[in-house]
């Protein structure tokens, strides 16, 4: 039995090496951006071109294993060896998932640092507790498990500190500049008019009632973000 459950679970993770060792590569289509549903970063560059850049894609697959095996275990008694095996199983897991995260990490870091990027990189200072999900008085177990989901994902499996300590790193070894701009209500602030309207985190589309822009929120925050760099260069300095 015991040699069964390790082997399943080995088995489960070679076949998802190959789903997720592609997962910061699928950005582009045929020469046109798609937003993919689990985006690490959103570009804007010089030109006026927007780069979607996916995350993580299998930390879904590995909470769902790490959950059924911790359920697992919490069942047996303390320190037998069905525990031991199970935690050791886990560990494993765990350890899988972590390396996955930071190769995806490093890929996403990688490509805006020798690719995307000419000559600077200008990001938003992220804050982790501005993109959790707060409780809400009256919500339903569907809303309870979604918030508690994304609220998982935000703290342990975006990586967002990790992902800013290797994108300095490597701007820094290429000769590049990396930026950190405030980025306070540039998600709520239309780029063309700059009237603010409230957006919680569920809508994804930023819709203008003053000036009818439509787009997806994170290309209008990208876009602020980079207005907002300029403006603070001063008037004289343009982005070519």
């Amino acid at each position: 039995m015991r040699n069964r459950v390790l082997q399943r679970a080995l088995e489960r993770l070679e076949l998802l090496d190959a789903k997720v060792s592609r997962a910061v590569l699928r950005g582009r289509d045929d020469g046109n951006n798609i937003l993919l549903p689990d985006t690490l970063a959103t570009g804007y560059n010089d030109q006026g071109r927007f780069y979607h850049i996916g995350g993580f894609k299998g930390y879904r697959w590995y909470n769902k294993q790490l959950d059924k095996l911790r359920s697992k275990r919490d069942k047996c008694k303390k320190q037998s060896r069905r525990y031991l095996h199970l935690s050791r199983v886990y560990q494993r897991v765990a350890e899988k998932k972590r390396r996955k995260q930071h190769d995806c990490l490093h890929k996403a870091s990688h490509l805006i640092a020798h690719r995307l990027a000419e000559r600077a990189v200008v990001i938003g200072e992220l804050s982790q507790r501005q993109m959790v999900i707060k409780k809400q008085e009256h919500e339903t177990p569907k809303e309870r498990r979604k918030r508690q989901i994304r609220n998982r994902m935000v703290y342990n499996d975006w990586g967002l500190y990790g992902f800013v300590q290797m994108l300095a790193y490597k701007c820094l070894h290429v000769g590049k500049e990396l930026h950190l701009i405030d980025e306070r209500d540039t998600t709520k602030m239309c780029h063309v008019c700059k009237r603010k309207k409230d957006m919680p985190l569920w809508q994804r589309t930023y819709r203008c009632e003053n000036c009818g822009l439509v787009m997806d929120r994170d290309e209008n925050s990208a876009v602020n973000i980079y207005e907002r760099f300029f403006a603070r260069l001063g008037p004289h300095t343009s982005g070519d």
